[in-house]
């Protein structure tokens, strides 16, 4: 399961209020992408998806991502912490 550090959190809470500006069916899934992460715009979950919900935030979460999803700078950047 991704847990979500609150900068994270207020990161994609961002990038979801931009997007349903745009299409209001909008919604946001982080996936891996070539080693890293990606945060794309979709509208609803994939098969098996795991949802977060914090507070008006839902973001959908490819199964296979564990851990912290953080932000760093420059350009608020998505990063993965692996789990302890």
């Amino acid at each position: 399961m991704l847990e979500l550090t609150d900068r994270a959190a207020e990161a994609l809470a961002r990038s979801a209020s931009a997007a349903a500006r745009f299409d209001p069916d909008a919604s946001l899934r982080v996936e891996p992408a070539g080693g890293s992460i990606a945060v794309t715009i979709v509208h609803g979950p994939q098969p098996g998806d795991d949802t977060i919900r914090r507070g008006d935030l839902h973001v959908h979460v490819d199964p296979s991502l564990a851990g912290t999803l953080d932000v760093v700078d420059p350009h608020e950047t998505f990063v993965l912490i692996a789990p302890r």
